[in-house]
């Protein structure tokens, strides 16, 4: 089979994407994740691990572990390996050969062609450098591509952009930035004027600002703690983890508690998003300069631009679209994945695009200043806020923790100082300082040291080696039947048919997953057996993976899992980790169906984090934080959120108390602006479970009826989607009906209802029934065999 695979060697993460005359799909590097990160760990017994299983044995042994060495190309000084000088170019080698094996192992066959990625800024030095590690990783024919144009290809792969159109690019990554400016032409896109570049700037640094601000809020009982004790190593490790998620955290909500757990201290430390945005914004002034420089060198006006293009997670922090709006006064586009579109669109490149259109004229890079150190600020108390945060600071080249070799592994190539090509100026610039331990560290007190040795992000407890079990089918955008898990690498089955839905049923004393057919009157088949309760299923658009709620000790604290939708058998975690905006409890989440698996997919999930504040987030299928949805002012809950069939909306009901369970519907656009109110509402927590019908004309919903009793009466109603017409009522009866969905044609409604069954008159339980959409033909979904406590079903899209 005839394939090219495009690579993004991120300096945090690694992706890749494939392509074959079909669509483009995302390539399966680990087993939680599509992508992996870019770690290295040579383990005492010479194995050389990448990616998931790097990250977790780092945990525990960080002097083996070795990372972003993606900003050390072209840095004369060698990273130091037990006392053994090597290169950042073999060590990336290694990674990249780590990735052509997978998705060798994944395709069946070797690559035809390997599109490589970089920064647009980077010179004819740092090219060939790049060469050297496609030729030390023997991958075969290698291309490459600046990470912008494959940014930019990717945007247009989703988005009409016209020919003669000019757009920028702002990339705003892990490790570095890039700001260019493209034009599309038939061929593809071509760069205009002198890309612009800030090489040690990016998610990390601000990372590093929050370390940095704990570390100076704790003061001296930091320079209290043993050097020796490996239970300290492992709780600053945390505390850096912890600094990741605060600051991921604080890109959707106000405010974040960091917790600190060392030897003998257990703290919090709160940051506001104020406090993170005063460390973080003179380093985005810096990035709003270099594109600014940009746009002067293409000798193009902002107002020539159709949109500035923001690439990279760290664009996603809501001050960087803010900066770009002020400075640019136009149009930004977030990308769809921060992890994924490089590669995607790198794969893509070369096929429309001229290549040596793409070749970057001489790169301006900003020059790097000296690091500035945070004064330490008072200690903290329970739980202060930072009233003085430090700025962050300048961009510098981090120290590479010491990776000791292995006699029977086979090692890196070591750097020949005499052979070595001569780096250019902007590579004398850095430093390179090498970390001993942590002891060491601590014991001078250079706390930021010790944040170098690791920096984990994820910590899954399996093994990254290639499995055909658990990465996805990346051979093109459709599943083969014989297929075990989808381009997002979840589960799959043979899909459900249009008649088919899942049921959870009280069997036994236990709530499962049950498999339901109209055409049958009797259960199919039980899914799953756990002895935890399951419920709040979802299918997936193509019907083949459905992700549920599950509630292990029945104490309202529910996680998500994913199982294919036909399959017999337990689900596995969704996330892993959880999200921070979800760490008590999540609620049914739902799927949106114009988000592509092979670009991560997308749910949104109404979640209550560790202070009990209710929210309701969108995520890519590997737990990537999206955005958080709008909603109402005063709004204390959220939930039962529903996607629009063309993914454009999302309807949900938002309450002022969160004991109610239902309050106002509301309808607001996924990508951005204020919420809308649907149907006006009279009585608190009057509505909830609104959900699309697919042909976007309705959206069904259970409206709580005054009867003369405390708690009402639950009802089915529709309504226009613009709210407009007179609400339909559906049922009517003394019992309680809730929880309506769509089949996939739209022709029928599943709900669950307290009604009596005529065919089991003696047993009062609550069951899953079906009608037609307007209300007629009532009838119980099962009518023999089993006759359980039934709950809301998945059936159409959600």
């Amino acid at each position: 089979m005839s394939y090219r695979v495009g690579v993004d060697l991120g300096t945090t993460f690694t992706a890749a994407a494939v392509a074959n005359g079909q669509p483009p799909t995302m390539v399966g590097l680990g087993n939680r994740a599509l992508q992996i990160p870019s770690v290295l760990f040579l383990a005492p017994d010479g194995q050389l691990m990448c990616g998931e299983s790097a990250e977790r044995r780092g945990l525990a042994e960080p002097d083996r572990v070795v990372r972003e060495f993606k900003r050390r190309i072209g840095d004369s000084v060698p990273i130091l390996v037990a006392g053994s000088p090597y290169s950042a170019q073999s060590l990336t080698a290694r990674l990249l050969r780590h990735v052509w094996l997978t998705t060798r192992d994944r395709m069946g066959s070797a690559p035809n062609e390997v599109v490589l990625t970089h920064p647009a800024n980077w010179g004819p030095y740092k090219l060939e450098l790049l060469d050297q590690v496609a030729s030390i990783a023997d991958v075969g024919p290698v291309i490459r591509c600046p990470e912008p144009v494959a940014a930019a290809a990717q945007y247009a792969a989703q988005n009409k952009v016209d020919i003669g159109s000019t757009i920028a690019v702002y990339d705003l990554g892990g490790g570095t930035f890039d700001a260019c400016v493209l034009s599309k032409t038939a061929n593809g896109f071509e760069l205009v004027g002198v890309p612009e570049g800030i090489e040690h700037l990016g998610g990390i640094d601000f990372d590093e600002a929050l370390f940095q601000n704990a570390i100076g809020l704790l003061g001296s009982r930091i320079e209290q703690l043993d050097p020796d004790d490996p239970q300290t190593t492992l709780g600053l490790n945390r505390l850096r983890r912890d600094c990741v998620d605060c600051k991921e955290a604080l890109s959707s909500d106000v405010d974040a508690v960091l917790p600190v757990a060392l030897p003998g201290l257990s703290t919090t430390l709160r940051f506001t998003r104020s406090d993170f945005e005063g460390l973080i914004r003179p380093a985005l002034e810096e990035t709003m300069d270099a594109m600014a420089r940009a746009l002067r060198s293409a000798n193009v006006t902002p107002d020539r631009l159709s949109a500035i293009v923001l690439v990279g997670g760290s664009s996603r922090i809501p001050l960087v679209g803010e900066l770009v709006q002020q400075r640019f006064g136009i149009p930004t586009a977030l990308d769809t994945h921060p992890k994924h579109d490089i590669a995607l669109g790198a794969v893509q490149f070369g096929h429309r695009a001229d290549r040596a259109a793409a070749l970057p004229p001489t790169p301006s890079v900003a020059p790097t200043s000296a690091p500035t150190t945070p004064p330490p600020t008072t200690p903290a108390s329970t739980a202060p806020a930072p009233t003085t945060p430090a700025p962050i600071p300048k961009p510098t080249t981090p120290a590479t923790p010491p990776v000791p070799p292995s006699p029977d592994t086979p090692k890196p190539a070591p750097v020949d100082p005499a052979a070595a090509p001569r780096p250019d100026r902007a590579a004398n610039r850095r430093r390179g300082i090498v970390i001993a331990g942590v002891a060491a560290v601590l014991i001078a007190g250079v706390i930021a040291g010790v944040a170098l040795l690791n920096r984990p992000k994820d910590v899954p407890v399996v093994s990254d080696q290639p499995s055909t079990s658990l990465g996805p089918s990346t051979a093109s955008a459709s599943v083969s039947p014989s297929a075990t898990v989808n381009a997002a690498g979840l589960p799959i089955s043979a899909p459900l048919t249009d008649s088919q839905l899942i049921v959870p049923a009280k069997v036994d004393d236990n709530w499962d997953l049950w498999l339901a057919d109209t055409e049958t009157a009797a259960p199919v088949a039980r899914l799953t057996t756990d002895p935890a309760v399951d419920g709040g299923p979802v299918l997936s658009p193509d019907r083949r993976t459905v992700i549920y709620l599950q509630n292990l000790n029945n104490e309202g604290k529910r996680t998500l899992l994913v199982k294919g939708a036909a399959s017999p058998g337990d689900g596995r975690a969704l996330f892993n980790p959880m999200p921070s905006q979800c760490a008590d409890t999540v609620f049914r989440p739902a799927w949106n169906p114009a988000v592509p698996l092979e670009a991560g997919g997308e749910i949104a999930v109404p979640c209550v984090n560790a202070k009990g504040k209710y929210g309701l987030y969108r995520f890519t299928l590997d737990g990537e934080l999206i955005a958080k949805v709008p909603v109402p002012s005063g709004t204390v809950r959220v939930d039962d959120p529903a996607y629009s069939p063309d993914g454009s909306k999302l309807v949900y009901w938002a309450a002022s108390d969160s004991k109610l369970d239902g309050g106002v519907l509301y309808t607001v656009e996924v990508n951005g602006g204020k919420p809308r109110l649907l149907v006006e509402s009279t009585q608190a927590g009057e509505d909830a479970d609104p959900v699309w019908s697919p042909d976007a004309s309705h959206i069904a919903f259970r409206r709580r009826v005054a009867d003369g009793t405390s708690g009402g009466n639950f009802d089915v109603f529709t309504v226009t989607t613009d709210g407009s017409a007179k609400l339909a009522r559906l049922t009517e009866d003394p019992a309680d009906e809730q929880n309506p969905i769509f089949s996939p044609s739209g022709s029928q409604i599943a709900y669950k209802s307290t009604a009596p069954d005529p065919k089991h008159p003696d047993h009062a339980a609550t069951r899953v029934w079906i009608m037609d959409n307007d209300g007629d033909n009532k009838a119980a979904l099962w009518s023999q065999g089993l006759d359980p406590e039934q709950n809301a079903a998945a059936w159409g899209l959600r």
